[in-house]
């Protein structure tokens, strides 16, 4: 219970302002589940979607999970993130839970406790991230599953869990259906599934959800956010490897039609895709710098802590000593969960969240091999570990507040509270993401945000959505100073940084760190 409540505190605590604000993703997120609630159709209109057009694209299963959170708490930071939170807290649960069965009750004890400080897993809980609620899903179909060699009737329940995880994050489409052959390999259950109806159902259950997400991906074409994150459909990519190729074939010495086959695409994507595999296993991701993205890594440290990398190294050794079956079992499963990840870029602690379990159960299993080094292990967790919470909870909120949309939060703050004053409120979207932010902080009725989607008020040419008296849209800097002064009454106009000296009477607002956020402009009667 210790650990659990440690788990819990670490996650939620400061969770509204740390990170400051909610990023475009979760904005939609919890905008989208706030809209579901309120009328039974999402923000773009869709009635009881399975998959979300807003984000760039997104299963449905997180929204789906967060409705209840947003009922109780309203589209609020809290609401949004809870449910990663509880994720994380269930990955502390799990591992323990796991590691009991396979191994031991201390080894899932310290399973557990890595989990509960690991930067990996605190990263994940800290935002609305559908990779972290896919992962704890997968985690239970895992426990499940293994429970299910006692009682059968728990394979349904595992089945679900697994089918539930593809619906919620789209690099476990192609990461569950490999890691349940395994499964299935490892239990000796591959020559019972026909015959064994439990085994059967749960097989159906994993593959009607992977040719769902399929089918969902294939219809929604061009607009479909994993496959345009594809190596293969990144244009600065592979307009560099077409330079590189043309330029190596104009060099070599061999003739053209030789040439071809020494410098084409498929060996250079080929280069591409085994430099992204083995990036998730260096020490520069794992243990110095991590995920570069101040959103998936805002400490800016590596995913696991220094002391993890001779914990691995003994617990692959006693591993091996002691279980090989479970030794080569975590080995592949290491080997296959970032597969879906090196198809569509470099390091990235979000698709990859299927890499973080086998790592720490194997770390958990170097600590029973551990005792003449106990002492230097622990040193090296005093030493690290001030330095991580530090960075992650005190300095983190400001040094990167930009990649929160804290403009954005910051602005439609001061539109709520100032709105009295003025005739007009004009919320340019020039700041990033500013479309959803004032709807989402202001609660906006649903319907209200569905009616302005079709039904614009216009200054001049420009469109804007117009909510009481609170208008949010763009224009061209230029036009800015016109519009404003030609409407009649008191005008507060808030616009990105960029409009600075083109808009009269303006003034900077900027943050703690005392970094501009935007720019305020006002006109009176």
């Amino acid at each position: 219970m210790g650990i659990l409540l440690l788990a819990f505190v670490l996650r939620i605590y400061g969770i509204n302002d740390n990170p400051k604000a909610m990023y475009g993703d979760e904005l939609t997120l919890a905008y989208d589940a706030y809209s579901i609630l309120k009328t039974g159709y999402d923000s773009t209109g869709k009635f009881l979607p399975l998959f979300f057009a807003t984000g760039g694209g997104r299963p449905a299963g997180y929204i789906y999970a967060t409705i209840p959170l947003v009922a109780f708490l309203g589209p609020t930071a809290l609401a949004a993130r809870f449910v990663s939170i509880l994720s994380g807290v269930g990955v502390v649960l799990l591992l323990y839970l796991i590691c009991s069965q396979l191994f031991s009750k201390k080894i899932g004890i310290f399973a557990s406790f890595l989990a509960s400080i690991t930067p990996w897993e605190l990263s994940l809980s800290r935002g609305a991230f559908e990779s972290h609620f896919a992962l704890f899903l997968s985690l239970l179909g895992l426990y499940f599953f293994l429970k299910s060699q006692a009682k059968t009737k728990w394979l349904f329940v595992s089945g679900l869990s697994f089918a539930l995880s593809m619906q919620t994050y789209s690099t476990y489409v192609l990461v569950i259906p490999l890691f349940v052959l395994l499964l299935l390999f490892y239990q000796g259950k591959l020559k019972s599934i026909l015959s064994n109806f439990g085994i059967w159902l749960f097989l159906a259950l994993i593959v009607s959800s992977a040719l769902f997400s399929i089918y969902i991906s294939i219809n929604r074409g061009d607009k479909d956010r994993f496959s345009n994150l594809l190596i293969f459909n990144q244009p600065e990519l592979q307009k560099d490897i077409g330079v590189k190729i043309n330029q190596e074939r104009a060099y070599t010495l061999l003739k053209q039609d030789a040439a071809k086959k020494f410098h084409n695409r498929i060996s250079e994507n080929l280069g591409v895709l085994l430099d992204n595999y083995t990036r998730y296993y260096s020490v520069g991701f794992l243990f110095l710098k991590g995920d570069m993205s101040p959103r998936h890594n805002p400490a800016s440290a590596g995913e696991l802590y220094w002391f993890c990398l001779p914990l691995i190294i003994l617990g692959l050794i006693y591993l091996y000593q002691k279980n090989q079956k479970i030794f080569y079992f975590l080995l592949i499963w290491v080997v296959l969960a970032p597969l879906a990840a090196v198809l569509v870029g470099s390091p990235h602690a979000l698709r990859s969240s299927f890499l973080l379990p086998p790592l720490l159960i194997i770390a958990a299993c170097g600590s029973a091999k551990a005792k003449k080094i106990k002492f230097i292990l622990i040193l090296m967790l005093i030493i690290q570990l001030p330095v991580f919470l530090e960075r992650f909870y005190l300095l983190s909120p400001n040094l990167n507040a930009k990649f929160w949309s804290y403009s954005a939060r910051a602005a439609a703050e001061v539109a709520l509270t100032e709105k009295y004053k003025f005739d007009f409120v004009i919320l340019s979207t020039s700041i990033p993401d500013m479309e959803y932010a004032y709807p989402v902080y202001g609660k906006i009725d649903p319907k209200d945000f569905a009616y302005q989607r079709e039904h614009k008020s216009y200054f001049g040419e420009y469109a804007f959505s117009k909510y009481g008296n609170v208008y949010i849209g763009s224009m061209p800097s230029g036009a800015i100073s016109r519009v404003v002064t030609s409407l009649k009454g008191s005008v507060l106009y808030l616009g990105p940084i960029e409009d600075l000296g083109k808009v009269p009477n303006e003034k900077v607002q900027r943050d703690e760190a005392k970094n501009p956020l935007y720019v305020i402009s006002t006109k009176e009667k």
